[in-house]
């Protein structure tokens, strides 16, 4: 029996081992843990530097400052060391390179076990911190940090600092610190603290009245004079802020403009060193700094060691391109997540270099035969297409002005090329033995031509239109509808394909080859076609993969599913016919770059800001706070696919709470959370789980969500049109075009990355135009409010709405209709 005891005591200490390692490891991921710190001297590499340096400023608190400091420990009912602990990091906070910032501070405990040694010497906090935080805030902060470590200090948390991204690399403009030691009441015990060799450590003592303090700093990093302002400063925080335990941490600035950028260029000797302190880059970060260059756009010389990703125009989209190529070249696996975390060219470079790799598996061409199977993707596509076969809601037509001068012979030459060149153009969709699949024909059994029309006015040019755009039969390839109408000295050419066989991607890719060939250039071969990616879809490795990301997507979606009830014009009809039409609008100049600025500070995308303020848009005239908005991902994660035309579009759930006790800071960091894991998980299919939830499919709604957000930057490198080339419609969405528009959701808003462009696609089922008006009213209003206060309530956040001029599921909704916020 004493057997079995301990043995359980074994296996309970091994199940409790896990969870602290858990927490702590959790602890160092999300956003960034570390402040770039403006150190007078750039000497040192690696972790080891000299400790023979230490020099310590002692100081003193006035009584009056004293006073105040043990006061506010007793009203805020918060011990003397959580208010000091609070003012350091807030003191690291301002002289940190980018504000608001996690701040790691690693303080001593003294807590024995029960045969005499410690468990640990030192615990490392991570203290969360945003402009709009109070004093009050960061103190509750501070002692959520210090509980939650304590509750896990069973762990040897020191095993994990070779994890943590401590190195100090004096480059560019400044060095990286790896965290701010305290020593809180006990000025006399640093040993268990001091082998951590951080640069910089405060320590305090309260003697009656008195409360002195100490800080101990590396001679080899900074010079008296900065450990001097330091301490200044810190009195500083102390003074303003704990007068006043409401005000925002932003409204107390210690340093000027020129304070900061005088620290940043560097005290004397810095400026000196600049040149002989940057080491050469190596071929490998040669080969990193390309990758970034073509994925970002722009050139290798604008990206230096301390260039920031999404600074560069970094998008979500991007990155996962991004991440795509890392693992091609470096046989390295980088999360979406981790590149948030490393934004910078050194920090990302670093990382990858200590990486353990996973071999690169190719995708392979699989063998000739009369029929293969289909993905899931267009497996969807094609049951909704066979439930309605007269449909267009899944063509994907467009209307470009054609800028050279048209040549007839060049033309059908160019098309028949790239219907040779592409499979999937020659692709037929088919049952047998009641299994739908997919069958390639070669380009001599098709039948293909180009139809030419004339129109002299605007009304005649969409007549031609609206006759072109026509249902397509799966069982009849090829699958492309190509027009020309001549009007006037101009020519616009009229494409029409189905959504089975081309998405956005391809769609660009297309253009792209239709002008290369047009011009007479040549391309290279094809390597792979979409039945490749087909089988490798459907192969046992991929099939396992997407049961791991299954439990994440059931954990979300968990409990009630929300159906989104916002007020339209027209009661919803029985069966849908998916007409709609877009509505173009611009946010000011100056709100778009106050909104980046935002991003860079909170390390988000503009994607996630605008998602939350479509967000809180939707909860504003729903009166909702439990929403589900669906996105689109490119699809492409395997560095085999970019150059494939086919569907690769998978569509995601983003399921968001915007209550109303939440400020817009809070719950923008929640839409960045909940983002990039999505995106992390994002292999999963959303056919596949729509059918794993048994949800119950309407004919005239879509499975979990009717919204939709879109971002117009494609994620596939280069976002350009060359000279002369046809652009995409959603690329450029103010290009001289005739709109052909179907909406397959109610609202869909889409935002082009990198502009201060916008578009809402709209169901002419469910809403009038000037519906459309007051939504776009509504999305900047919301904008205006959560840029003047970014710690507003999202229930304070207001909008000029007048909801009884609509209709709510078909019932009218007055007066009585009334929200929470």
């Amino acid at each position: 029996m004493y057997d079995h005891q301990a043995k359980d005591r074994k296996i309970i200490a091994a199940q409790e081992n896990i969870r602290e390692k858990e927490f702590w490891t959790g602890l160092v991921k999300g956003e960034p843990l570390i402040s770039c710190f403006p150190f007078d001297y750039r000497k040192i590499t690696g972790k080891e530097y000299p400790t023979d340096s230490l020099d310590i400023l002692p100081f003193t608190f006035t009584p009056a400052v004293a006073a105040v400091l043990v006061k506010t420990s007793k009203d805020s009912h918060h011990r003397l060391h959580i208010v000091l602990t609070a003012a350091a990091a807030i003191l690291m906070n301002k002289y940190s390179r980018w504000p608001n910032q996690d701040i790691l501070v690693i303080v001593p405990i003294y807590r024995p076990q029960l045969d005499g040694e410690f468990i640990n010497t030192v615990l490392p906090l991570r203290i969360r911190q945003a402009s709009a935080m109070t004093f009050m805030d960061i103190l509750k902060e501070v002692s959520r940090a210090l509980i939650a470590a304590v509750e896990h200090e069973n762990y040897p948390v020191e095993l994990l600092f070779d994890r943590l991204p401590l190195d100090i690399h004096l480059s560019g403009a400044g060095a990286t610190l790896p965290g701010t030691g305290l020593i809180l009441e006990n000025i006399h015990n640093k040993e268990h603290i001091r082998h951590l060799k951080l640069p910089l450590v405060f320590s305090f003592r309260r003697e009656d009245a008195r409360i002195s303090g100490e800080l101990e700093y590396n001679s080899h990093l900074c010079r008296k004079e900065l450990a001097e302002q330091l301490v200044s400063h810190l009195g500083w925080i102390v003074e303003g802020m704990i007068s006043d335990l409401e005000a925002p941490v932003s409204s107390l600035e210690i340093l000027s403009e020129e304070e900061r950028k005088r620290l940043w260029e560097g005290f004397s000797g810095i400026a000196e060193e600049k040149a002989a302190a940057v080491e050469p880059m190596t071929s490998f970060d040669e080969k990193l700094q390309r990758i970034w260059g073509e994925v970002l756009d722009v050139e290798m010389s604008d990206i230096g060691a301390e260039a920031n990703f999404f600074e560069l125009n970094g998008s979500s989209l991007r990155t996962l391109m991004l991440i795509s190529r890392i693992y091609k070249e470096f046989e390295i696996r980088i999360t979406l997540s981790e590149i948030f975390n490393l934004p910078t060219f050194r920090r990302q470079a670093g990382h990858i270099k200590k990486a353990l790799k996973q071999t690169y598996l190719p995708i392979e061409p699989v063998e000739m035969r009369e029929y293969y199977p289909l993905s899931s993707l267009q497996k969807r596509l094609y049951f909704i297409q066979q439930v309605n076969p007269d449909s267009i809601s899944y063509n994907v037509p467009s209307v470009d002005l054609f800028e050279e001068e048209l040549d007839k012979d060049n033309l059908r030459r160019t098309f028949w090329e790239l219907i040779r060149r592409h499979e999937s153009f020659r692709t037929s969709f088919e049952l047998v033995d009641e299994v739908p699949v997919q069958r390639i024909y070669r380009p001599e059994e098709l039948e293909f031509d180009i139809h030419y029309h004339i129109g002299h006015t605007k009304n005649e040019m969409e007549n031609i239109i609206a006759a072109f755009l026509k249902p397509f039969h799966l069982s009849k390839a090829p699958l492309l509808r190509v027009g020309v109408i001549h009007n006037e000295n101009k020519n616009y050419i009229m494409l029409d394909t189905h959504h089975i066989v081309l998405d956005l991607v391809s769609n660009l890719l297309f253009k792209r080859e239709f002008r290369r060939i047009y011009k007479g250039n040549s391309l290279p071969p094809v390597k792979l076609q979409y039945k490749d990616f087909s089988q490798w879809q459907n192969s046992e490795t991929q099939t396992g993969m997407r049961r791991e990301q299954e439990i994440y997507w059931l954990k979300v979606l968990e409990g009630n599913i929300p159906i989104l009830h916002i007020p339209t014009d027209y009661s919803r009809p029985e069966k849908r016919n998916f007409a709609g039409r877009w509505k173009e609008f611009d946010l000011p100049p100056q709100h778009i770059e106050t909104l980046n600025r935002l991003a860079i500070d909170e390390s988000v995308t503009p994607y996630m800001i605008f998602l939350a303020i479509y967000n809180i848009m939707l909860a504003k005239i729903s009166g909702q706070e439990d929403i589900i908005v669906g996105t689109a991902m490119v699809g492409r994660n395997h560095p085999d696919l970019h150059e494939i035309i086919g569907m690769f579009v998978n569509v995601l759930a983003l399921r968001n709470f915007p209550s109303g006790e939440k400020t817009f800071l809070d719950f923008l960091r929640s839409v960045k959370k909940n983002t990039l894991s999505a995106f992390d998980n994002q292999d999963y299919h959303f056919e596949e789980l729509v059918d794993h939830l048994q949800i119950k499919r309407d004919i005239n709604r879509n499975p979990l969500f009717d919204v939709m957000f879109n971002q117009g930057d494609l994620g596939i490198g280069s976002g350009k049109n060359e000279p002369g080339e046809i652009p995409l419609p959603m690329e450029n969405p103010v290009q001289e075009r005739y709109e052909i528009t179907t909406s397959k959701f109610d609202l869909t808003l889409f935002y082009l990355s990198g502009s201060q462009n916008f578009v809402f696609e709209y169901s002419t089922e469910l809403f009038e135009e000037k519906s459309i008006e007051e939504f776009i009213k509504y999305f900047k209003e919301i904008t205006a409010t959560v840029i003047q206060n970014t710690s507003i309530l999202l229930k304070d956040i207001v909008i000029s709405h007048n909801l009884c001029e609509f209709i709510f599921d078909g019932k009218e909704n007055r007066m009585e209709f009334e929200f929470e916020f």
